[in-house]
């Protein structure tokens, strides 16, 4: 296993991980958590905006049709293309999750401000 197919599978269980450990199946959640939570199109705008993120070092992670987690890289993604955003569950980047919907993880500012 090359360490790119490491960090994927990775990446996936803890997609799945934050499922099991928020309680939030398939982005529900609940409304007296806090501020509102950045949605996966705003996300996928911020990054592709933001000079500090190189594209080609970022995953979508979705769910496909059989509500397996899959995923594209961010480059291939096509925003308007044949995955709904209601399936995207998480961005990727470098091994770590740094847009989680299941477990309300945005760390988009942060890793710009901080990891770069």
């Amino acid at each position: 296993m090359t360490s790119s197919e490491r960090d994927d599978v990775d990446l996936a269980a803890e997609v799945r991980g934050g499922v099991a450990a928020t309680g939030h199946a398939r982005g529900m959640s609940d409304p007296e958590e806090g501020p509102r939570f950045r949605t996966s199109r705003e996300a996928y705008d911020w990054i592709r905006r933001d000079p500090a993120f190189d594209p080609a070092e970022l995953v979508v992670l979705y769910y496909d049709h059989e509500e397996n987690l899959a995923e594209v890289g961010l480059v291939a993604f096509d925003p308007e293309g044949e995955i709904p955003w209601q399936r995207v569950r998480a961005l990727g980047w470098k091994g770590q999750l740094v847009w989680n919907r299941d477990a309300r993880v945005d760390r988009l500012a942060e890793i710009r401000d901080t990891d770069r």
